[in-house]
């Protein structure tokens, strides 16, 4: 199907460009590189805040360094002692709710009108002016992100897919 086929060019594409590097492209390597940059800028101890991923980013870089840790805010829902397939199952029915909170705060977007201006992705993507596509796994993405922050997302949110509909503008939904 689309999404399978979607995803296989995502993998396909990452694989082409980190070839033998791929094993340098983890959480664990992205720790180390941190923890570089505070050497480099001469900095004694590292302060964090970390939201959604940051926080597992954070977590290990206090796993990794923990003479180098200072202060950290760890603001997100990702436990490292949980399965990644029960967080995404856990992240899944929190975005649902999310956006049946923001159809509620925004009536014109439906679930199902949003339901149908994905599939409509899948379909066939809008190419926005400057060339690039809103496949479906990037409106996806954008919705999601925008549920993060409902006073600040949402509004943003809307009028987003206002342009798209009204105007067959993509360019605020990436």
């Amino acid at each position: 199907n689309y999404i399978q086929k979607q995803n296989q060019e995502l993998i396909d594409s990452c694989l082409n460009a980190a070839g033998k590097n791929l094993g340098h492209y983890s959480t664990w390597e992205t720790t180390k590189d941190l923890d570089i940059l505070r050497a480099l800028l001469g900095v004694a101890k590292m302060n964090f805040y970390g939201a959604s991923y940051g926080t597992l980013l954070g977590f290990d870089y206090l796993t990794q360094f923990p003479l180098n840790s200072g202060r950290m805010i760890l603001d997100g829902a990702i436990d490292p002692n949980v399965s990644t397939i029960s967080q995404g199952i856990t992240q899944a029915k929190a975005f649902d709710l999310e956006l049946h909170q923001f159809s509620l705060k925004y009536p014109s977007w439906s679930i199902s009108q949003i339901a149908r201006l994905l599939k409509n992705s899948l379909i066939s993507p809008k190419t926005n002016y400057d060339g690039r596509k809103l496949t479906y796994p990037l409106f996806v993405i954008s919705i999601a992100d925008a549920l993060y922050t409902p006073n600040i997302g949402w509004p943003k949110l809307n009028e987003a897919l206002k342009t798209y509909v009204q105007k067959n503008n993509t360019a605020q939904l990436f």
